[in-house]
């Protein structure tokens, strides 16, 4: 019998790596499968009240897909390799930083290397996303074989999502009411990184995107890129684009502008921050901030622009999944003690 586990346990270890590096190539398409058919499980439940089959409403749903979420990223991809140097090339070119340096010098008497801290930072902004762009475009044979494999992922994981998580909640060895609780636990996490920060990222990226053209600020699609990335870290985020963005349109003499940016900046953080992602998540899938922070640095150097929802949804996973074992696990132990 332990001869027939060590067997079945050995297959099983050798088959998963092998699948491993078979699925290596399509990661990141795999990986935005699951994260959209979690997404789109209560739009299909919603769908198939109405809908004779599951297979209809998968179709729907995958048609969405390719409307919502993969012809404007593709779009915007597209032009942020365009807008990127554009950018950087028109922050060098104009001395944006020392002029912010002298207007910071003559009322507070401190001079500051605006221009070269800025540089450096818009350099290294702009390293990365033509670092990453390519990799989320790909060639484009690799990018039809992947959106390929994603949108077949999702139409047959929609169809048959009732019978694939019964069977994956049969695979998980523990008790039914323990096994209900890790469930939730691993929910509500996926709620408080997938609800709670992607979601507003895109809306945050999106309306400030809309501010900056609103104001006559160049390169918009680069900046509403680059305020979806920081909006993933807390506190400053955004702050540092659109205050040094308006303070600029301010000095070059267009006041109206440069406060209208302000107060519209403003009023999306206070929107987002006290409107929206209390209606996106409960109290309970609310993540710390530190885990938010350090995950989506050590995502976006492992893994590129999906590390923005890897790397916090790993980290939060894993703190979750140790709370849940100190709450459940160490106070057997303690009685078992106890009890001998």
């Amino acid at each position: 019998m332990h001869l027939e586990k060590y067997f079945f346990a050995l297959t099983i270890f050798a088959a998963l790596v092998l699948t491993f590096f078979l699925l290596q190539p399509f990661g990141t398409y795999l990986v935005l499968a699951g994260i959209l058919t979690y997404y789109l499980g209560p739009l299909k439940r919603y769908l198939r009240r109405y809908m004779p089959s599951e297979a209809l409403c998968a179709a729907i749903l995958v048609v969405l897909v390719i409307l919502v979420v993969v012809a404007p990223s593709i779009y915007v991809t597209s032009h942020l390799v365009t807008q990127v140097s554009s950018a950087y090339n028109d922050f060098k070119d104009a001395r944006i930083g020392d002029r912010l340096g002298r207007f910071v010098q003559q009322k507070t008497g401190r001079d500051i290397e605006f221009h070269r801290i800025f540089l450096n930072l818009l350099e290294s902004a702009r390293n990365f996303l033509l670092g990453a762009a390519p990799n989320v475009l790909g060639s484009l044979t690799s990018l039809v074989v992947g959106l390929f494999i994603m949108f077949f992922v999702i139409y047959y994981a929609l169809q048959e999502s009732g019978e694939l998580g019964r069977r994956l909640r049969r695979l998980i060895p523990l008790e039914a009411g323990l096994k209900d609780k890790m469930l939730e636990e691993i929910r509500g996490v996926l709620e408080g990184v997938l609800y709670g920060q992607v979601i507003t990222a895109v809306v945050v990226g999106a309306l400030e995107g809309i501010g900056f053209l609103i104001f006559g600020v160049g390169n918009a699609i680069f900046w509403a890129v680059m305020m979806m990335i920081l909006s993933f870290i807390p506190v400053l985020g955004t702050p540092l684009i659109w205050v040094p963005a308006g303070i600029y349109l301010i000095v070059e003499g267009h006041l109206w502008r440069g406060l209208g940016l302000l107060v519209f900046s403003t009023v999306v953080v206070v929107y987002v921050d006290n409107f929206l992602k209390p209606r996106l998540i409960s109290d309970k899938s609310r993540i710390h901030p530190i885990i938010i922070l350090i995950g989506v640095l050590g995502g976006l150097e492992l893994f590129g622009f999906i590390g923005l929802v890897i790397g916090p949804l790993v980290l939060a996973l894993l703190i979750r999944l140790l709370v849940f074992y100190e709450e459940v696990y160490l106070p057997k132990q303690a009685g078992s003690k106890a009890d001998s």
